[in-house]
C-alpha cells in the first residue's frame, strides 16, 4: 500500500472522478508552465502544445474517452484559459470562448478517435 490511511484518502478526494481530476491537472502541469512563461501564445501553438500533450499520453485519454470521462477535461481547461466568473465581461467571456473553442475541437478529436495530428488540426486554423 501507499502507507495512506482509507480515511485520509476519502478526505482529499470526495469521489472517483476527483482521483482522474487531480491525476489530469498533474498531467497538464508542463503545459501550464510553458503557457506561463508565454502566456501571449498564438492561437497555433496553443493548439499544438495541447495536442502534442494529448499524443503523449495517448494511453490514458484514451481509456478516459472510453469511460466517458472526457467532460472532466472542461473545468482544467476553463481554469487553464484563466476563465473566472468574477472577471470583468470582457474578460470572462474572451477566456471562456477560447477555453470552450479548445474543449470542442478536444470532444471531437477523442470521437474521431484521436488520429487527426496536432500539425493536421493547426493547418485548420485562421493564419
Amino acid at each position: 500500500m501507499a502507507g495512506v490511511g482509507r480515511t485520509s484518502f476519502y478526505r482529499n478526494y470526495k469521489e472517483k472522478e476527483d482521483i482522474v481530476k487531480a491525476y489530469v491537472e498533474r498531467l497538464f502541469q508542463d503545459w501550464v508552465n510553458k503557457y506561463k512563461e508565454t502566456p501571449d501564445l498564438p492561437a497555433r501553438e496553443v493548439v499544438r502544445i495541447v495536442f502534442s500533450h494529448f499524443e503523449a499520453h495517448r494511453d490514458f485519454y484514451t481509456l478516459l474517452n472510453e469511460r466517458g470521462l472526457v467532460y472532466l477535461l472542461k473545468d482544467i481547461i476553463l481554469n487553464l484559459c484563466g476563465f473566472n466568473p468574477e472577471q470583468e465581461m470582457r474578460a470572462a467571456y474572451s477566456s471562456a470562448y477560447v477555453a470552450f473553442f479548445l474543449y470542442g475541437w478536444i470532444e471531437v478529436w477523442f470521437r474521431r478517435g484521436m488520429k487527426d495530428t496536432a500539425e493536421e488540426l493547426i493547418a485548420y486554423l485562421p493564419q
